[in-house]
């Protein structure tokens, strides 16, 4: 029951963020916090979650990503768990797992996610950051 509460109120957050950005009224958190974390945290609530469908999951972090960063940890952490939890939704068997790579050249950090599952159909790539489709 805890699970299915916390999902629903993930979603509704997600629509409220979905008109907060709509209206421009969506403000971004500028706070140093511990990055290693922050991505360890979010590992930890999807491994459990990969684990169940039976899928691989690993978190990859270069050995010169910075401990301590400024941002937004919530927004990070919101992004992470939707985009990973949509690889394993769409990940039959296999693995997935998130890389984290510092791009020194450009003073920015780089998050992948890589995994086996079966991607994006061509006929589905424009509508890709339509609202609401799926």
């Amino acid at each position: 029951m805890q699970h299915s509460g916390n999902a629903l109120i993930s979603i509704i957050n997600d629509i409220l963020d979905f008109s907060k950005i709509e209206s421009g009224k969506l403000s971004l958190e500028s706070v140093s916090f511990d990055l290693l974390d922050c991505i360890q945290g979010v590992g930890d609530i999807l491994a459990l979650r990969a684990q169940e469908a039976g899928l691989q999951f690993a978190v990859q972090i270069e050995k010169d990503v910075p401990e301590r960063v400024t941002g937004d940890p919530g927004r990070l952490r919101q992004i992470l768990i939707n985009l990973l939890g949509n690889a394993i939704k769409f990940t039959d068997d296999g693995y997935v797992r998130l890389v984290v790579v510092n791009d020194q050249r450009k003073s920015t950090l780089r998050f992948s996610i890589d995994d086996t599952g079966r991607g994006i159909d061509g006929d589905s790539l424009p509508h890709l950051f339509d609202p609401f489709y799926q």
